[in-house]
């Protein structure tokens, strides 16, 4: 009996969390927002990056650095990090994905209504195309290459709340 009881309280709380989940998905998108919060994750994973490539839903990058899943502080662990548009039911997210050397890994809902996830390079000033592959003659296009001088990295929403587009200085 209170093996059930406890099961019950479980699975309630699960469907809570999807429901808030899906109403959190459902709610306008605040970009400014977004964009802070957004700007920095990908600050702290450029900072220390090696490589990049793109993927099919996003791009991934090889870095000399983490986030601790504990309390999300910098530490210094050999890392692949990946950003990918995923579908959650009826709203796609943005996911962000750790595997780094001796550490566990990491896979978070970074924000919600996004449509693509690019890679741009060198000169800062490209636009990269849509669905997560470089433009032609890229070396982004999907093997794993240097940083360009400037690293673009553009995450467009769904609907018409645009494309938030972010250039970083690389060490390369």
């Amino acid at each position: 009996m209170a093996i059930t009881s406890l099961l019950i309280m479980a699975a309630l709380g699960a469907l809570t969390r999807l429901a808030r989940a899906d109403r959190a998905a459902q709610a306008p998108v605040e970009l400014p927002v977004i964009e802070a919060g957004l700007r920095q994750l990908l600050e702290a994973d450029v900072a220390h990056a090696r490589k990049c490539r793109t993927t099919r839903d996003g791009f991934e990058l090889q870095t000399q650095s983490s986030l601790d899943p504990r309390d999300l502080e910098l530490t210094h662990l050999d890392s692949t990090v990946g950003y990918e548009v995923r579908r959650f039911g009826s709203a796609s997210w943005l996911l962000r994905r750790q595997k780094a050397a001796g550490s566990k890994d990491v896979c978070e809902l970074v924000c919600p209504s996004v449509r693509s996830a690019t890679l741009g390079g060198s000169a800062g000033n490209q636009t990269p195309a849509a669905g997560g592959a470089s433009g032609p003659g890229e070396p982004m296009a999907g093997d794993w290459a240097g940083l360009p001088p400037i690293l673009t990295v553009a995450v467009g929403f769904e609907g018409n709340r645009g494309v938030l587009s972010f250039s970083f200085e690389t060490s390369q």
